[in-house]
């Protein structure tokens, strides 16, 4: 049988948007024991939900949790058949601050 384990898991610190949004990435960092490190991306997001059931007037319940992004960043092949393996934990890690640094025009 063949898996993965989770190596590492980077969070980066907040990062300012062109439309002034802070965006925050969680970077989950696995090791195939065949293939090498491949990688998965999650940004933090935030919901406001009304509740439906009585509570206090006004009540707002917020709730924080990171989403998958990969699929927003497809060419950092992350997914599918065409997974990006690295043979370092630290070479992968480079590859995904570099991609994200050129995805968000970030200087």
């Amino acid at each position: 049988m063949n898996y993965s384990k989770l190596i590492k898991t980077p969070i980066t610190d907040p990062i300012e948007m062109a439309n002034g949004e802070l965006w925050v990435f969680k970077i989950e960092i696995f090791k195939h024991r065949q293939k090498g490190y491949f990688a998965t991306l999650w940004r933090l997001d935030s919901y406001d939900i009304a509740p439906t059931f009585p509570t206090v007037a006004g009540h707002i319940a917020s709730e924080s949790f990171f989403i998958d992004e990969g699929f927003r960043f497809d060419g950092l092949r992350l997914y599918g058949d065409d997974v990006k393996y690295f043979k370092t934990l630290d070479d992968y890690q480079r590859y995904m601050l570099k991609c994200l640094n050129d995805e968000l025009n970030l200087s």
